[in-house]
């Protein structure tokens, strides 16, 4: 058959391509790969629980020992917290903060340890509820995500040895901090 030719062309330039090719489609094909599992992983977590009150202050409960309220009473105490363990909230504010006041349902202990900020004064009022005034004690962490507008994030935990077992309403207002000179 020889001499006619036509022979095929050799088809090493094209292996190449097609090898490098391969690569390029494998490596497209991981990224994806790993693109879906990393939003599967992040739509499958659940979202911290936030309480908002009215002065803008907001809280979020980074561990099971708080959660928002879901009874009636929301409107006078919107936080529950299981006060025989060691609840701990995060509160953003718009503004730098220099104290809270932690108001406890009337069930609640008089003795409060905390970490985050100083316990300055536990005032009893004549229905039985408990409020705790903490300086807090460092500016907050200050975050911008553009392109909403900066805020303060405090963190708190705490433990009230005397507790009485189950969970207690929990409502909080802060004292801005005073920035003129």
């Amino acid at each position: 058959m020889g001499g006619s030719g036509l022979t095929a062309p050799t088809p090493r330039g094209r292996r190449r391509r097609r090898g490098r090719s391969a690569r390029r489609s494998t490596l497209v094909v991981v990224a994806l790969i790993v693109l879906l599992a990393a939003l599967a992983l992040w739509s499958s977590r659940s979202p911290l629980p936030v309480v908002r009150f009215a002065d803008g202050l907001e809280v979020r409960c980074l561990n099971s020992s708080a959660w928002p309220t879901t009874s009636p009473q929301a409107a006078a105490m919107p936080l529950t917290v299981a006060a025989h363990q060691v609840p701990e909230i995060e509160v953003v504010s718009r503004r730098p903060l220099s104290s809270l006041t932690l108001e406890f349902e009337s069930r609640s202990a008089a003795g409060l340890e905390i970490e985050g900020g100083l316990l300055t004064q536990t005032i009893l009022r004549p229905d039985g509820r408990v409020l705790f005034e903490i300086a807090l004690e460092s500016a907050g962490a200050r975050r911008r995500l553009w392109p909403l507008p900066a805020s303060y994030r405090y963190r708190l935990k705490w433990v009230m040895p005397d507790a009485p077992g189950g969970p207690l309403g929990l409502t909080l207002s802060a004292e801005p901090e005073n920035l003129s000179p």
